[in-house]
């Protein structure tokens, strides 16, 4: 996929799209897990008080209601045996973002000459669970980064697609892979498939 490709053909579509090797040069399927995480957010730092502050964070259903629980888990809840949990947050320290942002870039797929969230988020759970169906409210596209598990995404016909529109479609995304969208117009769920714990980074373009 070259970025001309992509500028030409995906970028302002509706037409959702994985890219099978996005995630070149990256080191993230490698370091991020649930322990990295935790040592990102130490509990009393400055980073986890100032995330918990200004950050925004999804709980998706699961009774865990900020980052700072989230890092603070038991061992055993983290490997599932109290609850199935899935949550996201949003990457806006600027410390933890830079630190982060050594284990992966811009997808190299994507334009320079598009405009590109400051912004990152972080989706990690347990297999079983994901989003429910929704549709974003964020400014243009979204990219999401498989790091590990698999996911599986349902989309639905947004009502001005009716009839011209596919009316429902599934994919699976495994790691290694970035799957591109407009979640502001197609209706979408996700749901964590198979055995491992599945991590995500994304952001978005305009």
């Amino acid at each position: 996929m070259t970025q001309k490709l992509f500028l030409e053909k995906y970028a302002h579509t509706m037409q959702p799209l994985v890219i099978q090797d996005g995630q070149k040069g990256w080191t993230a399927s490698k370091t991020f897990s649930y322990e990295y995480f935790k040592n990102l957010y130490p509990p009393g730092s400055e980073a986890l008080r100032y995330a918990v502050r200004h950050c925004q964070f999804f709980p998706y259903g699961s009774q865990m209601y900020s980052l700072e629980e989230f890092v603070t888990m038991s061992q055993n809840r983290v490997e599932g045996n109290e609850d199935r949990w899935y949550i996201g947050w949003s990457n806006c320290e600027g410390l933890t973002a830079n630190e982060l942002r050594k284990h992966y870039t811009m997808p190299y797929f994507l334009p320079l000459e598009l405009d590109h969230s400051k912004t990152d988020w972080m989706f990690i759970g347990l297999p079983g669970r994901g989003a429910s169906m929704h549709i974003d409210f964020v400014p243009g596209g979204s990219w999401q980064a498989q790091l590990s598990g698999t996911k599986e995404w349902t989309f639905e016909t947004p009502p001005e697609c009716y009839g011209i529109c596919t009316s429902k479609m599934m994919v699976r995304v495994k790691p290694g892979e970035i799957i591109v969208l407009d979640g502001n117009r197609w209706f979408h769920k996700t749901r964590i498939l198979g055995n491992d714990l599945s991590i995500v980074i994304g952001s978005e373009y305009y």
